[in-house]
């Protein structure tokens, strides 16, 4: 599942560079740039696949936000390319920089065992740092830190994002068996001051929740 997880993240991560690269081609100016452009996304395509293919071995599921994900990224891209040709390839360099730090870190992660995982992590790192000196190499302009701090801040929330609502899709069923075992105990009536309370409590401790105790109060 550990395994399932990191690689979950890291196919979301393709289909946002995917994306990126799409939106930024779409409006470059010199047909160089595009190419280029055109060229890192079929590479992110392929790891794409490799992250969809592992994760059907691992028999694990891409996160439900990707065409979320995809849409915004591509909105992103364009908005970025359509600045200028260095802004643009900047913004592939400190994308790629965010991406091999990323992976730097899921490949310690990952367990010992999982070498299929890792080689396929290896892969993409290598090339992802290809994309990211290509694209100075092309002309880019190196972003400054702080840049590069609000980017890798925005990574991380949409990470946090997917992680959330994956692990919100995996409770639904667990949730739902929840209130089919939950019990209401009646605790009883009593009068106050305050009028007529019933205490009730709803069990759900098969499920490793803490119970919830309701009161009602008609004055």
């Amino acid at each position: 599942r550990h395994s399932g997880g990191l690689m979950r993240v890291n196919h979301t991560g393709e289909v946002c560079a995917q994306a990126l690269y799409r939106g930024q081609a779409l409006v470059a100016a010199s047909k160089e740039t595009k190419q280029a452009l055109l060229n890192a996304a079929q590479e992110e395509k392929d790891h794409l696949d490799w992250c969809a293919e592992r994760l059907e071995e691992l028999d694990s599921e891409p996160s439900k936000l990707n065409p979320l994900f995809f849409g915004t990224s591509y909105a992103i891209g364009a908005i970025t390319g359509a600045i200028g040709d260095r802004v643009s390839l900047g913004f592939v360099h400190a994308t790629e920089e965010g991406v091999a730090t990323h992976l730097k870190d899921h490949l310690k992660k990952l367990p010992d065992e999982d070498r299929k995982s890792q080689l396929i992590l290896q892969r993409m790192l290598e090339e992802e740092e290809h994309h990211g000196q290509h694209a100075l190499d092309q002309g880019g302009s190196e972003f400054p830190t702080p840049v590069k701090r609000m980017m890798t801040g925005v990574s991380q929330l949409m990470t946090k994002t997917q992680r959330v609502a994956s692990a919100l899709v995996r409770s639904m069923p667990r949730l739902r068996a929840c209130v089919d075992a939950s019990r209401i105990e009646n605790k009883g009536i009593r009068t106050s001051q305050h009028g007529l309370s019933f205490s009730c409590q709803v069990s759900l401790d098969k499920c490793r929740l803490p119970c919830v105790a309701l009161r009602i109060c008609a004055p």
